[in-house]
């Protein structure tokens, strides 16, 4: 509702995926984040992808922006402080993380990469096998 017609996504879903269930609030705050901080600070056509394919029992879900990226550095800390307990920035990826380490334990990940000015992807992996 922010960018009214200015905001485009796609929603692909393969393999099965559809029948794989994850915890609330795993993906909407990534698709949140990816509007506030990603799609908000560019102009132009924005666009949202979310991916979830299902691949020998393994999950991926993946929410891509093509907004203005993460800075080199400070990807490096959110990736690095999504494990610490001292870091007290970017809460919500921080719970997202959680929530998957709590449910699924080693079975599951999370990896963000950015490309200043080229977007953002952010990509959930979970191992039904385990």
């Amino acid at each position: 509702f922010r960018f009214g017609d200015k905001f485009n996504y796609e929603i692909n879903v393969r393999n099965g995926a559809e029948e794989c269930s994850v915890p609330k609030m795993i993906v909407q705050p990534l698709i949140e984040n990816a509007c506030r901080h990603g799609l908000q600070g560019i102009t132009g056509d924005r666009l949202l992808v979310i991916n979830a394919d299902l691949h020998d029992n393994v999950l991926l879900v993946s929410v891509k922006d093509n907004g203005k990226g993460i800075p080199a550095q400070k990807l490096k800390e959110i990736n690095d402080g999504l494990e610490s307990e001292e870091f007290k920035g970017h809460i919500g990826m921080k719970n997202v993380y959680r929530r998957l380490k709590l449910y699924f334990g080693d079975s599951a990940d999370m990896d963000i990469r950015s490309e200043e000015n080229k977007g953002t992807e952010i990509i959930i992996t979970i191992d039904y096998n385990k």
